[in-house]
């Protein structure tokens, strides 16, 4: 049972991590679209 947790944990952390990524890569673009440079 133990281990179906951690899984879940896992699976978590992952699916964190990629909206992470997606929201900062969307932030990226917006940011381009808007003119600034120093990104």
């Amino acid at each position: 049972d133990n281990i179906v947790n951690f899984r879940r944990l896992v699976e978590g952390l992952i699916n964190v991590n990629l909206a992470a990524v997606w929201l900062t890569a969307e932030v990226a673009i917006y940011l381009k679209k808007s003119g600034v440079k120093s990104f």
